[in-house]
């Protein structure tokens, strides 16, 4: 026998609704865009102006990558 409600209708569970998949596709995407940024260039650091220049001066530099 199902549980009723007051109107003696049987009880139903939640439904599943799309709108999950869109909220949980747009909380991974923002975990990413706050949390994610090291994963995609991890080889970038800060360094200091006078490194930079002795670093242009002794040719290491390949390209600079402004962001």
């Amino acid at each position: 026998m199902t549980p009723k409600d007051d109107n003696n209708n049987p009880k139903r569970g939640p439904r599943f609704s799309i709108y999950w998949v869109w909220g949980a596709i747009a909380a991974i995407l923002l975990g990413f865009q706050f949390f994610g940024s090291g994963v995609l260039t991890p080889d970038a650091h800060r360094i200091a102006v006078k490194d930079f220049k002795e670093m242009l001066a002794n040719g290491d530099v390949d390209k600079i990558v402004l962001i």
